[in-house]
């Protein structure tokens, strides 16, 4: 029977990240997680709740070996709701939302249009007047400046989508040398598209999934116009 620790390994498998940067998204160093790994330390509650969290492990999973490895987010139904407030309403709650100061934010929503001619570099997306506004876990949101939400229509990545989705930008960083390897939102034609980027010395390469239905990677020289949004956290659906 498994161990908890060798169930943190095959999560960090899933993830394709590296111990360092799989520790850093936990807020561990990388001699503790390796510890861990390696059955000389136990994970402590604040540890099982961030990786559950995190990465939507099933807590029973995660601690017995029973069930499913992933929650609802990562099985077919992954793409979850979320509430649609108006620039009015959130006037009316004077952006409040649940019994705690923190237990929700909004997150603004951007046009495409805007999307796409937003300058190369943005410090504060707050200055922004979107018409509408996600309702989201406050936990969700780890850069509430420099992140917003834009619809994105056609074939996806994780999960692969042929309708529309809300796709969470984080915009703070469009080096393509730091995202490597990252889900990006990209533009293309005027439109967003998401895409995991993979860079060579002569091209960005943006993939899709690998599916048997998914178009080919996007090329673009490095010395070219970087389409690169910014990073992408988080997809879903949305409803009123």
């Amino acid at each position: 029977m498994s161990t908890i620790s060798h169930r943190i390994r095959e999560l960090l498998k899933d993830t394709s990240l590296s111990q360092k940067s799989f520790a850093q998204s936990l807020g561990l160093t990388p001699g503790h997680l390796n510890d861990i790994l390696r059955d000389r330390s136990r994970p402590t509650v604040r540890i099982i709740e961030q990786i559950i969290q995190t990465y939507n492990a099933s807590a029973d999973w995660l601690l017995t070996g029973n069930g499913s490895r992933y929650g609802e987010r990562r099985s077919e139904a992954w793409q979850v709701r979320m509430e649609v407030v108006t620039s009015r309403e959130m006037s009316l709650r004077d952006g409040k939302f649940g019994n705690r100061s923190h237990d929700f934010v909004a997150v603004p929503v951007f046009a495409n249009e805007l999307v796409c001619s937003l300058p190369k570099i943005v410090a504060d997306i707050t200055n922004f007047k979107p018409v509408e506004f996600f309702v989201v876990p406050y936990k969700w949101v780890k850069k509430p400046k420099t992140t917003f939400c834009c619809k994105v229509i056609g074939t996806c990545v994780e999960p692969m989508s042929n309708h529309e989705v809300v796709a969470a930008v984080d915009c703070s960083n469009r080096s393509p040398s730091r995202l490597n390897g990252k889900l990006c939102v990209i533009v293309v034609d005027q439109m967003p598209l998401i895409r995991r980027l993979r860079t060579t010395k002569t091209y960005l390469l943006f993939d899709t999934a690998n599916h048997p239905d998914a178009p080919k990677p996007i090329r673009v020289k490095i010395n070219d116009e970087n389409p690169i949004i910014g990073k992408l956290e988080w997809t879903c659906s949305s409803h009123r």
